[in-house]
């Protein structure tokens, strides 16, 4: 196990704040699971009891864990050198109840820490990862010239007036009528469309890219950029951020369920940054449980969810395939949706689908203008968009399951995930052309020949290597 270099006890909990890697001990002994920040003994009655369920053990130890860690923020704070903005943001990405409370309580002590070259106050500017790029614009402090100087630049063009004017301001320690929001860790995942990781390591990877340094050039005169400039193209690319115009309820809705957040805590901190939104009043009254439902899709990486369309029908199909199909129906008329009145009721003991089944399945939205179902038939005829995984036994296990049910199926897309040998998630094949190993190892992954793969990429004009082209043996 990498080792921190320094740790700070906190007094009488049996747990120590580290500068970096931590671990959950039991007795003493390491336990195989990896902290960030914090090493934590469980020792005597508050291990856990036994158990032969291991999903319920690691829930124990880490209820156990985050309730220890947030018992010990005031010996975080009074301890010097460990709480500062990076620390803080990658303690976000695995506890980010425990980094929001610890931002709070910082604020409140008015504490300050260091970001790269600048002493900030932490209840004035909060934790806002972009900041970095934007303090030498604002200070007009170029300690880096040769890439915060360039990368700043690009960030500006990019970033949405609200947020640029959120943040100049806050920088600036200008205050108009009231004081600027503080920012927190999840304004970042609001704000920006795509969740980042390492930042700003990708920002610096991605231009160093499309713009290597020219040297021998003072760097503040290495390239002036427009709106047009490729790289200001490529960076929006990298950092979608949510647009200036007024929020419309999609946009609220993904902010939500990126974010994790009920949607009108989202509509109220957008406000607060200095959006304008244009969206439904009534939803308010959806709170963050009831996001996956109004979700027809299971969002995969950076595929963004599907929405039911406000206040209209609901697809049959979609309640099947709840956990809990008559209590959803139930939810999703009081939140004003229109749930299907067919004769058959909803069978509760037969629409308990394993959750990677409902993966499978990704439910086309119905027109906003669709009519009352005519008829059972009509109410009962579904389309799907098929996304084929390891071996697609959870699509075809549901589709089987839906068809005995009495759903006329339809399949209108078909899509290849594929993953990697190192157990990582599976990802769509985008390559422009794959090469032959590639292609024999999709067949692999998906135990299917290479015939069948090279078949079904014909079938959705994904590009293919000829056949007869060399390959190489996997092993």
């Amino acid at each position: 196990m990498k080792l921190p270099r320094t740790a700070q006890p906190a007094r009488g909990s049996g747990m120590w704040w580290t500068d970096g890697p931590g671990a959950v001990l039991v007795d003493g002994i390491y336990a195989t699971r990896t902290l960030f920040g914090r090493v934590v003994d469980l020792c005597g009655d508050q291990q856990a009891t036994l158990s032969v369920d291991r999903r319920t053990l690691r829930s124990h130890d880490h209820d156990l864990v985050h309730d220890r860690s947030m018992g010990a923020i005031d010996e975080l704070l009074e301890s010097s050198g460990t709480l500062n903005p990076a620390w803080l943001g990658h303690l976000w990405s695995e506890d980010a109840t425990l980094a929001e409370a610890i931002l709070v309580e910082a604020a409140r002590r008015q504490v300050t820490w260091s970001l790269d070259h600048w002493q900030l106050d932490v209840a004035r500017t909060g934790l806002f990862e972009p900041d970095l790029l934007l303090l030498p614009t604002a200070t007009g402090q170029f300690h880096d010239p040769a890439q915060t100087d360039r990368l700043a630049t690009l960030l500006i063009l990019c970033m949405p007036e609200p947020v640029l004017r959120w943040r100049l301001r806050t920088l600036l320690g200008i205050d108009f009528d009231a004081p600027e929001p503080t920012a927190t860790p999840t304004d970042t995942t609001l704000l920006i469309t795509r969740r980042l990781y390492m930042w700003p390591r990708s920002v610096y990877t991605l231009t160093e890219h499309a713009f290597p340094p020219v040297y021998g050039m003072p760097a503040r005169r290495n390239r002036s950029f427009q709106i047009d400039d490729p790289a200001v193209e490529l960076l929006h690319a990298l950092l979608p951020w949510l647009g200036s115009t007024p929020v419309t309820d999609t946009e609220v809705l993904d902010a939500a369920h990126r974010a994790s957040l009920p949607v009108s805590q989202t509509a109220d901190r957008l406000r607060a940054i200095g959006y304008e939104l244009d969206i439904d009043p009534e939803l308010a009254h959806i709170g963050q449980v009831d996001l996956p439902l109004l979700c027809l899709n299971r969002p995969v990486r950076s595929t963004p969810p599907v929405w039911l369309p406000r206040g209209g029908w609901v697809p049959l199909a979609h309640l099947y395939t709840q956990e809990r199909p008559a209590l959803a129906a139930e939810r999703l008329a009081r939140l004003g949706y229109r749930v299907p009145d067919v004769p058959t009721p909803l069978p509760e003991q037969h629409a308990d689908l394993p959750a990677e089944s409902r993966d499978a399945l990704t439910f086309l939205p119905p027109p906003e203008e669709a009519s009352v179902p005519g008829s059972e038939h009509e109410a009962r005829s579904i389309t799907v968009r098929k996304r084929l995984h390891i071996g697609g036994r959870g699509f075809e296990h549901t589709t089987r399951h839906l068809e005995a049910l009495g759903f006329h199926v339809r399949v209108i897309e078909q899509s290849v995930l594929v993953t990697d040998y190192d157990n990582t998630p599976p990802r769509r094949s985008d390559s422009p052309l794959p090469t032959p190993a590639a292609l024999r190892a999709i067949a692999e992954i998906l135990n299917t020949s290479e015939e069948e793969v090279r078949e079904t990429f014909h079938e959705n004009d994904i590009p293919c290597p000829p056949e007869g082209a060399p390959t190489h043996d996997l092993t």
